[in-house]
């Protein structure tokens, strides 16, 4: 199951797979568990400890890491996860880069 829970979108297929199961054998009360339990589980570790993770990393706020990790996945799927938050960074940081820069050249210099 950790393994498949780094491959996107495999997780929540197992914990259908195992619920289906459990209801064909009659276990309805048990499939709503499992599978409530598991997408609790999986939620918690992919929308909030990852980001904090990945975020302590690269000095990002949270929602800048999951908005990379997110995008990253989409594009470039397992390894989106490394290269999205890393991206996220970039852009961030040229954007500061970017807004000082502007702020500078704009603003008069009165000690001449």
């Amino acid at each position: 199951m950790r393994v498949l829970a780094m491959i996107p979108f495999a997780a929540p297929l197992i914990f259908t797979g195992v619920s289906a199961v459990l209801v064909a054998q009659g276990s309805v009360v048990a499939a709503v568990g499992v599978f409530v339990f598991g997408m609790l589980v999986l939620s918690i570790g992919d929308h909030v400890l990852r980001p904090k993770i990945i975020g302590s990393s690269v000095e990002l706020p949270f929602l800048w890491v999951l908005f990379g990790i997110l995008g990253g996945v989409e594009v470039f799927g397992l390894i989106g996860l490394f290269i999205g938050p890393a991206l996220m960074a970039l852009v961030v940081m040229l954007w500061k880069d970017m807004t000082e820069t502007a702020a500078t050249e704009t603003t008069p210099d009165v000690h001449k």
